[in-house]
């Protein structure tokens, strides 16, 4: 978000505060996970998990691809 802050972009500034702000309500997340069976709650951690394994990785790669060490930034 201060990406586009700095950058003067307020709009997708308020649009990074938007998806943050949707991201963190976890209320409707838990309402979805409750009606799944146990094992189809495990599924979706997993795939829950690899999706944040996959798009940690394109980040990094990103980064070092921009020059920079994703280690301190990440």
């Amino acid at each position: 978000m201060s990406f586009f802050v700095n950058e003067a972009n307020e709009a997708r500034a308020d649009l990074a505060r938007e998806l943050r702000t949707d991201a963190s309500d976890l209320e409707r997340a838990r309402d979805v996970l409750g009606i799944l069976a146990v094992e189809d709650r495990e599924h979706a951690r997993d795939a829950a998990v690899e999706a944040i394994g996959v798009a940690y990785a394109a980040y990094a790669d990103t980064l070092a691809d921009m020059g920079l060490d994703p280690k301190p930034i990440c």
